[in-house]
């Protein structure tokens, strides 16, 4: 999704880190970013000019509403996994 907003790394983790809850937080981020290799680009912003113009489009869903539904498709697929490996399934992951 490119809305023209710039956001980075860190703001969409801790957007995504409050949401889950669960004891994440800046000591994750912490964490990550000890473990993390050191960006190959300054900037990544999506131009959606282009979908706009021809496609008559307009992004519906902002920053924070994206990382609410990315964290809650994953949690989702949790929930969903944890009920299959409960009842004897063996896990996919």
């Amino acid at each position: 999704m490119a809305t023209g907003e710039t956001h980075s790394v860190r703001e969409f983790l801790d957007e995504v880190f409050w949401r889950a809850g669960n004891g994440f937080g800046r000591s994750t981020l912490r964490s990550i970013r000890d473990i993390s290799a050191p960006p190959k680009v300054d900037l990544l912003l999506g131009d959606p000019a282009k979908a706009k113009q021809r496609l008559k489009w307009a992004p519906k869903v902002g920053f924070k509403q994206l990382a609410k539904m990315m964290t809650d498709a994953d949690w989702a697929l949790a929930r969903r996994e944890r009920l299959l490996v409960d009842q004897g399934h063996q896990s996919v992951a």
